[in-house]
C-alpha cells in the first residue's frame, strides 16, 4: 500500500512530468467503465486545477476507446455532464508529447491507441500491468479498491477540492470496482469514501442509477446466445464455461457466474485478434489463486503473441493467430500445473462459434 508521503512524492513526478507539455492524450481501456471514465476526467480537472499547472497552456485529450459503457453513460447523465464532450473520438494518428494511462493494464486493453505510447505515465491498480516497465512514471498499487481511489488520494494529497459531480464520478468508480463493496476493501478507501461524501458526493442517486435493472434488448440476446453457446468444464470440482459472444462480454459472463460457472470465460472475434474475457469466482480465488484471471490472461497473451493483464476475478486479453483446440490445450496445461484435473463436461457450440 502507498503511504501519502510516497504518493504525493510520485505525483510530484508525474506533475514534473507533465509541466513542459503542451499537448497531453489521457487514455483508458476499451469500452470505458465508471471506475475508467471517473479516474479519467477526474484527472483531467486535476491537471487543469493544480497549483503546479494552472497557468500552464496544456491541451488535454481523452480517449475512450470504442467508447464508454452504459453503466458509465447512466451515470455521467444523472450527474449533467454531457457525454458529447469526452466522447470525441481521437484520431489514432494523433501525437501527444505525454500520454497518461488511467486503469489499463496491457496494450490490449487501449486498442489501436496503444499506437500513441511513446512518452507515458502509469495511473493504476490492477494485479498485473504489462505497461509499467516502460513508462516514465508509475502510480501503481494493486492494494486500492480503484483507479478512482488513486486519484481521490491525489486530491487529498494537494488539499484539492473536487466539484460535487468529480466527488460523484469517482465514488462511481470506487463503488463500480469493488461490487458495492462486496469484495475485499482496504480500511483507507472508506476514508476516501468519507473525504468523498463531504465534497458533496452523491451517494443516493448513484446508487440508484448502478443498481437500475433496465436491459437493452441487444443485451438479453446476447446473454442468451452466450448461454446457449456455452461449453462446460470442470476443474475438479470447479466449473469453467467458454462461449463464444460478440458484444455484451461482461453481462453475458455475469449470467453464467450467476446461473453457478466458477470460471466464465468469452472470445469474442475480431478482423485480425480474438478478444478473451475472463470472470473468476470467490470460491475460486480462495481455492486455486488470488490472481487467479490475471495470471491466466496473461499466459493466454504470451501463448498468443498478444497481451493480457488484470485483476484476480476480472482480466482480459487480446490474442492472434487463434486456435480453439489449442485455446483448450493451453487451459488445460494452465490448471494441470497448479495440480488440477482438467475435464470436458459439455463442448457445447463455441468452438463452432468461434472457430475459423
Amino acid at each position: 500500500m502507498l503511504e501519502m508521503n510516497s504518493l504525493k512524492d510520485t505525483v510530484r513526478r508525474i506533475l514534473n512530468e507533465l509541466k513542459d507539455a503542451r499537448k497531453v492524450c489521457l487514455i483508458t481501456h476499451r469500452n470505458a467503465d465508471p471506475d475508467a471514465v471517473a479516474s479519467t476526467i477526474a484527472f483531467k480537472y486535476f491537471i487543469e486545477n493544480i497549483e503546479h499547472l494552472k497557468n500552464r497552456k496544456i491541451m488535454i485529450h481523452i480517449i475512450f476507446p470504442e467508447g464508454i459503457e452504459l453503466v458509465s453513460k447512466n451515470v455521467m447523465t444523472s450527474l449533467n455532464i454531457n457525454i458529447s464532450n469526452f466522447l470525441k473520438d481521437a484520431n489514432n494518428e494523433i501525437v501527444c508529447d505525454t500520454q497518461v494511462v488511467l486503469d489499463a493494464a496491457s496494450e490490449s486493453q487501449l486498442g489501436k491507441y496503444s499506437k500513441l505510447l511513446n512518452n507515458y505515465i502509469i495511473i493504476d491498480h490492477h494485479d498485473v500491468n504489462t505497461l509499467i516497465k516502460n513508462s516514465k512514471v508509475a502510480l501503481y498499487d494493486k492494494t486500492a479498491s480503484s483507479t478512482s481511489e488513486l486519484i481521490s488520494l491525489m486530491y487529498m494529497a494537494f488539499n484539492l477540492e473536487p466539484e460535487s459531480h468529480i466527488a460523484s464520478l469517482l465514488l462511481s468508480g470506487i463503488i463500480y470496482d469493488t461490487k458495492f463493496f462486496k469484495v475485499s476493501v482496504r480500511p483507507q478507501t472508506f476514508n476516501v469514501i468519507y473525504w468523498l461524501l463531504t465534497r458533496n458526493a452523491k451517494y443516493e442517486l448513484i446508487v440508484k442509477v448502478m443498481t437500475k435493472k433496465e436491459i437493452p434488448y441487444a443485451e438479453k440476446v446476447a446473454r442468451l446466445k452466450a448461454a446457449l453457446r456455452a461449453g462446460l468444464y470442470a476443474i475438479n470440482d470447479y466449473l469453467l464455461v467458454i462461449t463464444c459472444i460478440g458484444a455484451y462480454e461482461s453481462s453475458a459472463l455475469k449470467t453464467l457466474q450467476d446461473a453457478g460457472a466458477d470460471i466464465a470465460i468469452a472470445i469474442a472475434r475480431r478482423e485480425n485478434y480474438v478478444r478473451v474475457t475472463i470472470r473468476a469466482s470467490k470460491r475460486v480465488l480462495e481455492g486455486i489463486s488470488s490472481s487467479l484471471a490475471a495470471d491466466l490472461a496473461n499466459t493466454l497473451g504470451n501463448e498468443f503473441k498478444g497481451s493480457g493483464g488484470g485483476h484476480g476475478a476480472a482480466a482480459g486479453a487480446v490474442l492472434k493467430d487463434f486456435d480453439c483446440e489449442y485455446f483448450i490445450k493451453i487451459l488445460r496445461k494452465f490448471f494441470e500445473d497448479k495440480g488440477y484435473k482438467f475435464r470436458t463436461l459439455d463442448e457445447g457450440r463455441w468452438k463452432s462459434e468461434c472457430g475459423d
